[in-house]
């Protein structure tokens, strides 16, 4: 008897021990339950708040690039019309060169850089304002302030010598070319644009002088830089060849 009553006393408490873990069981898997459904939840706000921040980011970046293409193609249009007008004038006949077609004065270089640049450029045909620097040289250009007053000068000697520039040999004539050439690169007068401006008057002056009517193109541009370089040094010869040989070429 005494046995029957232990062995029923032990069903009941492990009855009870094993319902006790089964609630706790329960407890914790709820609990596990909603954690997950709490952490489900964060999930999906972040995943939203996400989702609009690169929604948005698209967007914008989608506008810009539309912007920045306007602006390529603005650009392109503006510079391909001044290249093809550029082109029509050094395609019309020229008299025997004068005097009269190699003058120059500070209203034809602007006037010359306003058509070569960007029609958008607001700096077009404007005599610089602040200090640059000129790519690939150590010459420092002249301050803002100095630049007309340095440019009247270069444009009063070429004009001085412009007289008898077309009876003069050859040799002469390129280096006075290179000279007037140097010159201006050297001074830099606007903001940007400057080497365009001197190497599509340098292509008027050549064909003034020389009747070879295609536009400047120097082939390596390395060539051209390390020219100006020797010519900022004091030697010209380097950029004489170049100029030399780009006219035996069109006359070729």
């Amino acid at each position: 008897m005494e046995l029957l009553l232990a062995f029923l006393i032990g069903l009941a408490s492990s009855g009870v021990v094993a319902y006790v873990v089964y609630r706790q069981q329960r407890r914790d898997s709820a609990i596990s339950e909603q954690r997950l459904a709490y952490l489900m939840e964060r999930a999906l706000k972040v995943t939203e708040g996400a989702s609009e921040v690169l929604h948005s980011t698209v967007n914008v970046i989608d506008q810009r690039q539309r912007d920045v293409q306007e602006e390529i193609s603005e650009l392109r249009s503006s510079f391909t019309s001044a290249l093809q007008s550029f082109a029509q004038d050094l395609a019309r006949p020229l008299p025997r060169p004068s005097r009269r077609s190699l003058r120059l004065s500070l209203d034809d270089l602007r006037e010359l850089h306003r058509r070569l640049m960007p029609a958008s450029t607001p700096h077009a045909g404007t005599l610089r304002d602040s200090q640059v620097r000129i790519a690939g040289s150590e010459q420092k250009p002249p301050l803002p302030a100095d630049v007309p007053v340095m440019l009247e000068r270069v444009l009063e000697t070429w004009n001085e010598g412009v007289d008898g520039l077309h009876t003069l040999p050859r040799d002469e004539q390129v280096r006075q070319l290179a000279r007037f050439h140097h010159r201006l690169v050297s001074i830099h007068p606007f903001l940007d644009g400057n080497g365009a401006l001197a190497r599509a008057l340098l292509s008027m002056q050549i064909r003034a002088l020389t009747g070879v009517s295609r536009p400047l193109a120097f082939g390596q541009r390395d060539q051209y830089f390390s020219a100006l370089r020797a010519a900022d040094s004091g030697d010209l010869q380097p950029l004489e060849g170049l100029i030399s040989e780009f006219i035996s070429h069109g006359r070729a």
